[in-house]
């Protein structure tokens, strides 16, 4: 019985948290780099998105690459889009990596998207369309796929998934302009 005393003070957890964040990157972040007003190239690409499905047979507003096959957009708003989006999402990823290797001790990243590359959840019944439309195609919203792991000295006494959440939340609400986390799971 002393032996399992003595061997439980050396005993740890080791938690993998799988985890989905929708991340707004901070215009002041991109200005540093990207000289181009992210308001106007969202509208823009928002009012093409309109084009789109006026003109589409189905009915529905599509991701980037349905407007450029479409050639709604033209090279210029095309090139700054591919800028602003590449530096969200270089943004998103460093500072994931950075600020989280402080709480947990493997982080990896798996998917960076960009959000204007998917296809929007809005409807063409919707109320205000067009500002659904703007917040999708934010050039500088982005949604991140990361793994963690975590050793930790004591079993979590709270629910694991609203522990990750916390964290999450505690260690990267200052770096950007909203966050939510979508998805957290836990093994």
């Amino acid at each position: 019985m002393s032996l399992f005393l003595e061997l439980e003070e050396y005993l740890v957890h080791i938690m993998t948290y799988e985890a989905d964040v929708l991340l707004l990157v901070p215009e002041a972040a991109l200005r540093d780099h990207v000289m181009l007003e992210i308001t106007q190239v969202t509208h823009d690409i928002a009012d093409a998105a309109m084009l789109f499905m006026r003109s589409d047979a189905g009915g529905y507003f599509p991701g980037l690459e349905s407007l450029e096959a479409g050639e709604l957009l033209d090279e210029e708003l095309l090139n700054a889009v591919q800028t602003l989006t590449w530096f969200s999402s270089k943004y998103a990823r460093e500072t994931l990596s950075s600020k989280l290797k402080n709480v947990f001790s493997h982080i990896r990243v798996h998917t960076v998207r960009p959000m204007p590359y998917m296809m929007p959840s809005v409807r063409k019944t919707d109320k205000n369309i067009h500002s659904k439309l703007v917040e999708h195609y934010n050039c500088s919203r982005v949604r991140v796929s990361i793994k963690m792991q975590q050793v930790l000295k004591k079993e979590p006494q709270e629910d694991i998934s609203g522990y990750a959440r916390k964290m999450l939340w505690k260690w990267l609400k200052s770096d950007f302009d909203d966050m939510r986390v979508l998805h957290v799971n836990c093994s």
